[in-house]
């Protein structure tokens, strides 16, 4: 199941190539394990390549934990695509 993958994919959100750290936060929104909420919000933070950010914040809207709506709403500021936007949107419908 998704729980016994989770440790495997976690690893690549801080690989050095940004094609894996996309890959780690499209399998972790899939996954849609509670435990990867803290280290995709952790990388968020960090995560200079706008493109993974994106994928960040649909993980983040896919896991819907409202944990992730205050940190995406800072990244929304700076980054308000449509992307961004609608996974904000998604999470502030479970509130």
């Amino acid at each position: 199941g998704g729980c016994a993958r989770l440790p495997l994919v976690l690893p690549y959100l801080e690989a050095q190539d940004p094609a894996l750290r996309k890959a780690a936060a499209i399998a972790l929104g899939d996954l849609r394990q509670a435990e990867a909420v803290k280290p995709l919000l952790a990388r968020l933070e960090s995560e200079a390549d706008f493109g993974i950010v994106e994928e960040i914040a649909g993980a983040l809207a896919a896991l819907d934990d409202p944990r992730a709506i205050f940190p995406l709403e800072v990244v929304a500021r700076a980054y308000a695509t449509p992307r961004i936007t609608a996974a904000l949107a998604r999470l502030r419908q479970g509130e």
